[in-house]
């Protein structure tokens, strides 16, 4: 917390010793206190001045907590409200969570878990509630679409929240972007945003992972900041059953002492973990655990309106990348990345666009320039005979190294002959200048 700025907390509680206790940990941290016995005195106080924090009972004598939330988040945004819900109760304090609460605390009150509670939500203090910080970043929230503005919403909703938040799209909606938005714009931004991918280890390797044994100490390293688990999905029924009993309790025993992580939970997977839960394929329990707030990222056929911006958004990341001069994608090429069936999302989006990009020679990417990507044949006997292909010309089986040596070959041979004059040798070579030139980024030629 800032030494130079006094913070206010709202404590509303009908039980005078829990608001004694409260108020003076609070005040311990340096928090000037102002308490409330009811709805009806906390919205008073609220009138008379700002807070920059609140804990409120679930029940008191004039109302719910519930509809003080639904209050609050309406006429005083930036305060963050935490729920305090009697022992047990996870189905209320998760509705809280639901209903906007950034968190909730437990009786009996937890004094560290009070503490850490408050000092969260102080962070929320210089982060605003009607933009994202890094937003203009990232591709997901290019453009005015109704999908995209919504999006937004919910991720704004999403970061100034401390519930487990579960990410579900598609193949290609980025949702390793809206995990990094919500982490960038959440009290926990200070600390480590740590990815855990269930596809990229082995089920011994999760299994040590989630016990605290591995050596990189990936839980570890969230406590603080955020633990994104990626393709949840992906866990069998013993890896789930050992996550849900670390989510549970967020202990790991570290050199023989136990150790009480925090960190924020975010998650994300394909729209199918719904079913698979329904269908218990999956834990409904963990299912449920990480999915307090869930958010479906839109496709791009949402988002057609926004197109033309994200497909210029990509052109000038690539020509800053790759230092080439910017061009501008026109209306019409634009119609013809909107008639195409993108069965990747954006990933195939960029593969078009960086063809296109390279293709072009001129200051515009024209219609003719918007070529769809080639599809796999599926038969059988044409998989058989690719494979044999392969195998012939590259023993290896690493194809795409085989045939950049090839292309770095015989572009340097070409720029050798030519002295070195790229404008020529695009020529000799029957490609574009802006080719050549990201021809040779590409493959590391000086």
């Amino acid at each position: 917390m800032s030494d130079t700025t006094t913070y206010r907390a709202l404590i509303i509680d009908d039980e005078p010793d829990l608001r004694d206790l409260m108020s003076i940990t609070l005040t311990r941290l340096g928090i000037q206190c102002v308490e409330a016995e009811d709805i009806s005195s906390g919205i008073k106080a609220l009138n008379q001045q700002d807070f920059h924090f609140c804990l409120t009972d679930m029940k008191l004598p004039d109302g719910n907590g519930m509809d003080f939330i639904a209050l609050a988040r309406k006429k005083y945004p930036r305060m963050p409200i935490a729920m305090i819900t009697a022992y047990g109760n996870m189905e209320v304090a998760i509705e809280a969570l639901k209903a906007g609460a950034f968190d909730f605390i437990a009786k009996p009150v937890d004094v560290n878990k009070l503490r850490n509670t408050v000092n969260l939500a102080i962070k929320l203090t210089d982060v605003p509630v009607t933009t994202l910080i890094n937003e203009q970043q990232s591709s997901i929230l290019i453009g005015t679409a109704q999908a995209t503005t919504t999006l937004k919403q919910q991720l704004i909703k999403a970061a100034r929240s401390q519930a487990p938040t579960l990410l579900l799209g598609v193949n290609g909606t980025r949702k390793d972007e809206a995990a990094r938005l919500i982490h960038d714009n959440s009290a926990c931004r200070d600390g480590e945003f740590v990815t855990l991918n269930c596809e990229a280890f082995s089920e011994q390797e999760l299994s040590d992972i989630f016990l605290g044994t591995d050596p990189q100490q990936t839980l570890s390293r969230a406590h603080g900041g955020s633990l994104f688990i990626r393709n949840i999905s992906k866990l069998t029924a013993s890896l789930q059953a050992k996550l849900m009993d670390f989510l549970q309790s967020k202990k790991l025993i570290i050199e023989g002492e136990s150790k009480e992580l925090t960190f924020r939970l975010l998650c994300s997977d394909t729209p199918e973990l719904h079913e698979l839960a329904s269908s218990d394929q999956f834990r409904n329990d963990l299912y449920h655990h990480v999915g307090v707030i869930s958010i479906t990222l839109p496709i791009l056929q949402q988002r057609k309106e926004d197109l033309g911006a994200i497909s210029q958004y990509f052109i000038q990341r690539y020509a800053h990348e790759w230092q080439m001069p910017e061009v501008e994608i026109t209306a019409k090429a634009v119609q013809v990345l909107a008639s195409l069936t993108l069965s990747t999302d954006t990933v195939e989006l960029e593969s078009i666009l960086k063809r296109a990009f390279t293709i072009s020679e001129c200051d515009t990417i024209e219609a003719e320039h918007i070529q769809p990507i080639s599809k796999p044949k599926t038969n059988d006997a044409s998989a058989e005979e690719s494979a044999d292909d392969m195998i012939s010309i590259n023993p290896n089986g690493d194809l795409e190294s085989y045939l950049e040596n090839i292309e770095r070959e015989a572009i340097v041979q070409a720029l050798e002959k030519n002295r070195w004059n790229k404008t020529v040798t695009a020529e000799h070579l029957g490609i574009s200048f802006r080719t050549l030139r990201y021809r040779c980024k590409k493959l590391h030629i000086d």
